[in-house]
């Protein structure tokens, strides 16, 4: 079961989405079987629902970070497929370095930094977002220590979200 309030807040977004002839996709029960091993079967079931029951993949977005007074302090993000998942689970970093720590990546950076979107499988379902840099280091502790709050969970994520 997806959490009420991540379920009521991604809907008003895809909704907006629609109105502006925008839409993303959902994943295959399949497809998150496979993203399920790579996680050693610990995806919580709330987010396999999610992904199966929304067509979030491949939409962009726009938000600003929850913690910047600036207006123009924002970021410009597409959420990513299965596939793209696993890719910056298996073969990038900090990805490779997160996996066992259940960071998993939702979204990649749309002006291309490689400072990719996160989320925490171990923080609840409503969990905080971040937005981890690449370059930091290959020590996960160090990696994490530099990662910054895009919002303080899914649902604020999505219902500060601008479709793009």
């Amino acid at each position: 079961m997806v959490n009420p309030e991540v379920e009521n807040s991604v809907q008003k977004l895809l909704e907006r989405a629609e109105t502006e002839g925008k839409m993303g996709e959902r994943c295959s029960f399949n497809q998150l079987n496979d993203l399920n091993k790579v996680f050693k079967n610990k995806l919580p079931e709330w987010l396999i629902q999610f992904y199966i029951s929304t067509p979030i993949c491949g939409l962009e977005i726009a938000t600003k970070y929850s913690d910047s007074k600036d207006d123009e302090d924002y970021l410009d993000m597409e959420f990513l497929n299965v596939k793209g998942i696993i890719s910056e689970a298996t073969e990038a970093y900090p990805g490779i370095s997160l996996i066992a720590k259940g960071y998993l990546c939702i979204g990649h950076d749309a002006l291309g930094t490689g400072d990719q979107i996160y989320i925490s499988i171990d923080e609840g379902e409503n969990p905080p977002v971040y937005q981890i840099y690449h370059d930091v280091s290959d020590h996960p502790d160090e990696i994490l220590s530099a990662k910054r709050i895009i919002a303080n969970s899914l649902s604020e994520l999505f219902n500060n979200a601008k479709v793009t």
